[in-house]
């Protein structure tokens, strides 16, 4: 199986998802915590590799073409034929907002800043 070499677009799709920890509260004041998860792909198109003017695979390299792409030899890359793409996972993680005393009004203007996007 060949393995394509890919190169990245710069476009991306990114997934954010919130979820807000409802701590115990006593009328309305109390410990509040929201955690934001987000997974990020980007689009990728492959390329053909091209070294001394021929193409190059990857699987079939011989031990001196290996022997110039480790010194620097330099490489060049052109958009495949195939036109082929894909996404592919360039970040996942979460972050999480503790605050560990909510006061009625503040946390609604807080959570409502995150909603909208705008932090």
């Amino acid at each position: 199986m060949e393995i394509g070499n890919f190169t990245g677009t710069g476009i991306y799709i990114i997934v954010e998802r919130l979820y807000d920890f409802l701590s115990q509260k006593w009328n309305n004041i109390g410990m509040s915590n929201t955690q934001v998860h987000r997974v990020v792909y980007q689009l990728y198109k492959k390329v053909d590799v091209y070294l001394d003017g021929q193409k190059i695979d990857t699987s079939t390299l011989s031990l001196w073409q290996r022997v110039k792409i480790f010194s620097g030899h330099p490489l060049v890359k052109n958009p495949s034929l195939d036109n082929s793409a894909l996404f592919s996972l360039d970040y996942s993680g979460s972050i999480i907002f503790t605050s560990p005393l909510s006061l009625p009004g503040i946390h609604e203007k807080h959570s409502s800043k995150i909603y909208n996007g705008k932090l």
